[in-house]
């Protein structure tokens, strides 16, 4: 058992060891086993998304130069 674990690289938990032995044990005992060994299958921790990719660039200048505050002027007009 120690060694379809070492073959995995330590990444098969009990299912897998026992679906690659391919013997009639039962999951309960291939479970004692592994924990009688310690043998801990290596769980990846999640990753959390960030869409940060580096320096961030600076915002491009106001080429058409409009005043879109002209609406929110107009409004207030009454």
């Amino acid at each position: 058992m120690a060694g379809a674990f070492a073959d995995s690289k330590g990444r098969y938990g009990y299912r897998r060891i026992k679906a690659v032995l391919k013997t009639g044990v039962s999951e309960k005992v291939v479970r004692r086993i592994m924990a009688e060994e310690g043998l801990v299958a290596h769980v990846p921790k999640r990753r959390r998304y960030g869409s940060y990719e580096g320096e961030t660039t600076p915002a491009p200048a106001n080429l058409v130069d409009r005043d879109f505050m002209y609406f929110v002027k107009s409004v207030f007009r009454v």
